[in-house]
């Protein structure tokens, strides 16, 4: 009827279904395009599941897509699964959800035609009152199949009853059975590990806060560790240290000013940039005058503008005839020392008492490190993180922590993935390639720097 033309489905969708129509075939495998589709009396009983029955039918019985050439035969094997599977397939719907991951659906998402009745076939070929051979072979490989699928289902982590995929992080926990994740790359105290450059940079840090010394800089390359430190810094501190924590550095020097202001617990309102100096100045006042320390830290501070760091330095200059009011620890890339390093920026670096630069960890530290990290997780399982791989870690990583955590972190998922409880050097380098990246340590390096 050419005046009321039936909706038309998007072509797309139509080859999805018949992509779960041919992945439903249980005896055969995918025939080449084309050749094996044709439909006849040596057809192969291709079943599909319930859930796609209705696109199937909506799509190609009624014809609402022009059909053509391959399409045609397409069609015509379409129409020949509904037949042999309306009958047969119906009763086991009200037992087994429908498997719409053959309509890439996310679970428990039903089809958007799932509501379509399924009509005849066009020859009116379907007999439900009788039940041939070929029909009954078809309903039992219908069950098979399902079996099939959840014992698959069961296999990957999906619940078969709900059809929820459980997170795969828990079956990581179980699998190895950690208390916790080891190698996240989120700077918890919990899991730093004191090598010789943490703890001489963190010493550095508390000298400064302790003996009011005003400023220092810790820098180091991406990855090396320093927002852990940091955090683990203000962990530590006595309750008469008050802090104010800035790891936003895209600021202007008003927008600097009145952060540091929010995070010390003053409210700046519409303050211009002079009054905001001064709040912060009154409170630097009260807080000395009852004995405690005030320290602001800046994170990523490589970002901070020249005029943002000139800001910072103002606020250094606020002091009393005896003592510093404010102590002042920037931490940035080793871009910040760089910055430092303009002649514009001259008063702020002689400013700057004490400076640490943080180096990558030997391979003695990585291998530590890593062994740190598993023993806090406490794994209940045995895991048996081979010493090799934990060489071919720092071989890809440089000894960088972060570096470090990620391949760790990959070759763990690789091994529960497999049903595995060794890490080797081959899931590394593959954890590696995954994440597209290159040896950093060579034969020699690796020789140099193992103290």
């Amino acid at each position: 009827n050419e005046a009321n033309p039936p909706q038309e489905i998007p072509q797309s969708r139509v080859l999805r279904a018949l992509g779960g129509l041919l992945r439903s075939n249980v005896e055969h495998e995918s025939p080449p395009a084309g050749a094996a589709l044709s439909t006849g009396p040596d057809t192969p009983n291709l079943l599909a599941p319930p859930a796609i029955q209705s696109e199937l039918a909506a799509a190609v019985t009624e014809k609402v897509i022009p059909l053509k050439g391959d399409e045609q035969a397409l069609g015509q094997t379409a129409a020949r699964v509904i037949e042999l599977s309306a009958v047969h397939g119906t009763q086991r719907e009200e037992e087994v959800e429908p498997r719409t991951d053959a309509l890439d659906q996310p679970p428990g998402v039903e089809s958007p035609l799932s509501d379509v009745a399924t009509p005849a076939p066009p020859d009116g070929s379907m007999q439900p009152d009788t039940e041939t051979d070929d029909d009954h072979n078809a309903s039992q490989e219908t069950v098979d199949r399902t079996d099939e699928f959840e014992a698959d289902s069961t296999h990957r982590g999906v619940d078969t009853d709900s059809r929820e995929m459980l997170f795969p992080g828990k079956f990581y926990l179980d699998h190895f059975g950690f208390d916790y994740m080891p190698f996240n790359n989120t700077p918890d105290p919990h899991f730093y590990y004191p090598t010789s450059k943490h703890e001489e940079a963190l010493s550095r840090m508390v000298y400064t806060i302790s003996e009011r010394k005003g400023f220092v800089m810790i820098s180091g390359e991406i990855g090396a560790g320093k927002s852990t430190l940091c955090r683990t810094l203000l962990a530590q501190l006595p309750d008469w240290v008050k802090t104010a924590l800035i790891t936003h550095t895209h600021l202007d020097a008003t927008q600097i000013l009145r952060a540091i202001a929010e995070d010390l617990g003053l409210d700046a309102g519409d303050l211009d940039r002079y009054d905001t100096l001064k709040l912060i100045n009154e409170y630097l006042i009260e807080e000395h005058s009852q004995g405690h320390v005030v320290c602001i830290i800046i994170d990523e501070a490589q970002n901070l503008s020249t005029e943002t760091l000139e800001e910072v330095r103002m606020i250094s200059n606020l002091e009393t005839a005896e003592d510093k009011l404010v102590q002042l620890i920037i931490m940035g890339q080793p871009e910040l020392r760089e910055k430092l390093a303009q002649p514009d920026l001259r008063q702020l670096r002689e400013r700057i008492i004490i400076q640490y630069h943080l180096e990558p960890l030997s391979l003695a530290e990585t291998v530590d490190y890593i062994n740190h990290r598993l023993l806090v997780a406490k794994p209940a399982k045995e895991l048996n993180f081979t010493r090799n791989a934990m060489v071919e870690t720092f071989r890809f990583s440089g000894g960088t922590p972060r570096l470090t955590n990620g391949l760790c972190d990959n070759a763990l998922l690789t091994a529960f993935s497999r049903g595995d409880y060794k890490i080797t050097p081959s899931l590394i380098r593959e954890a590696a390639r995954d994440m597209n990246m290159e040896p950093r340590m060579g034969g020699l390096a690796r020789l140099f720097r193992r103290k």
